[in-house]
């Protein structure tokens, strides 16, 4: 009866031993999962922080792109062949009262948008 007592006191040991591996297993799961989801949120977190962050860039530069010169371009000037004497230098040198420009040949002007059509 000993040896019975002996082997089922044994077994009740072996069964507690596996039930506590068994209960830390389950503890060391659910730890392993709980950070697995910890990083997943973060993560998403920052997904979503760098989308928001391109979709703001996206906006800027379609912004860029629908305002172009030619839109902002005068109509009466339409139809100005783009070239101009340049008087400015001329102009001031007479309201200054001072002549030491020598005086060269004119340089015209030309309308760079023609260049680009």
């Amino acid at each position: 009866m000993e040896q019975t007592s002996d082997i089922m006191d044994k077994q009740e040991a072996k069964i507690t031993y596996q039930d506590k591996t068994i209960q830390t297993e389950k503890e060391n799961t659910i730890e392993e999962i709980l950070k697995a989801m910890n990083l997943l949120c973060t993560k998403v977190e920052n997904i979503d922080k760098e989308l928001q962050q391109i979709r703001s860039q996206q906006h800027d530069y379609k912004n860029a792109e629908l305002s172009r010169s030619e839109d902002f371009k005068n109509p009466d000037l339409k139809g100005d062949v783009g070239k101009h004497l340049k008087t400015h230098n001329v102009c001031l040198n007479t309201a200054t009262g001072t002549s030491k420009q020598v005086s060269e040949k004119q340089h015209k002007n030309t309308n760079l948008n023609q260049l680009f059509e």
